[in-house]
């Protein structure tokens, strides 16, 4: 997962490790979020939880959106040629 830093500008990523501690630490807060800190300049980097959980999601997601194009491009094509499939 990568992270820029909004004080300092410089990407971090963080490894699957400490996304989990994360997610742990949010579910034991309830709290929506978790403080980053940049290992830069170590100022916390407050991000949401969807942002821990969506790069698990994203393989999903690129098929998903993959085919949902490929579906479109075909329905438009069909359209160009005059094809009113039955």
């Amino acid at each position: 997962m990568e992270i820029t830093c909004w004080n300092c500008k410089k990407p971090f990523s963080l490894d699957q490790k400490a996304i989990d501690a994360a997610l742990a630490a949010m579910d034991v807060s309830k709290l929506g979020f978790f403080d980053v800190p940049c290992p830069n300049c170590g100022k916390a980097n407050r991000t949401k939880r969807e942002q821990f959980v969506a790069p698990a999601a994203e393989p999903k997601m690129r098929a998903f959106e993959a085919k949902k194009a490929k579906e479109k491009e075909q329905r438009d094509l069909g359209k160009k040629k005059g094809y009113k499939g039955k």
